[in-house]
């Protein structure tokens, strides 16, 4: 039962919680959106189960950290996750990841899941501690991220109807300005609210319409005030094949 996979996988970090989350398509988990750690690597990693219940089961990882990138230098990323599975029920999982820099501006991750699923839904609850050295010889203080987040998603009708919601909290992030399509302003905490419904078309074809809101707290010492809070709608089409 145990499994040995080489080349472009998912990161520990994500293969338990993004499947239970189950809405990738509306938007991504919040490690990855936060740019805190990616959710392919190329690597190595060995997994399975650690009773005979299968219910405990562990994912130990090494990569390159350059997502699905070529390798270009020799640092690299180890991954660490154990979860406890009841399938339907509750299921738990920690994980630890460290990741090696250049100048030894090393990173660390931590991460706690609990969460509960049957067949009318599915409720988690997420938390992420992230630290980030600064490089070697300058005087940048430490970066320590901290994120909450809590999702549920309610079956109202199997295969045909669901509604959903997510709220984030983070600590002010240097990579938020660089997500692509929802850049979010770098040197104040936020708040990240996610609502909206998916109807399905065709068991393989879904429509979500869906809206995101950020709202920031104070900045960091010296930083201006963001503009204003961000309103996102948006109207997600997903085609399964």
């Amino acid at each position: 039962k145990h499994q040995v996979m080489m080349g472009i996988q998912p990161t520990s970090t994500f293969e338990f919680i993004e499947p239970f989350f189950g809405l990738r398509h509306v938007e991504k988990t919040p490690v990855d959106l936060y740019r805190i750690d990616s959710a392919r690597d190329f690597g190595v990693s060995v997994s399975g189960p650690l009773n005979a219940a299968n219910t405990v089961q562990y994912t130990a990882q090494y990569g390159n950290d350059s997502s699905i990138n070529s390798e270009t230098d020799n640092y690299k990323a180890v991954r660490f996750a154990v979860r406890y599975v009841t399938n339907p029920g509750f299921m738990a999982e920690g994980f630890y990841g460290f990741y090696s820099k250049p100048l030894s501006a090393n990173r660390q991750t931590v991460q706690a899941f609990a969460g509960y699923q049957n067949p009318k839904g599915r409720v988690g609850v997420q938390y992420v501690h992230h630290t980030r050295q600064p490089n070697e010889g300058t005087t940048n203080p430490e970066i320590t991220i901290n994120v909450v987040s809590g999702f549920g998603v309610w079956i109202v009708k199997p295969s045909k109807f669901t509604v959903f919601g997510r709220f984030d909290h983070s600590d002010a992030n240097p990579d938020a300005a660089t997500i692509d399509y929802l850049p979010i302003y770098n040197k104040a905490p936020f708040n990240l609210g996610l609502a909206g419904f998916e109807y399905y078309i065709h068991p393989s074809v879904r429509i979500s319409p869906n809206v995101e809101w950020v709202n920031y707290g104070t900045p960091v010492a010296g930083a201006p005030a963001p503009a204003r809070n961000d309103v996102v709608y948006r109207l997600t089409w997903f085609w399964i094949w």
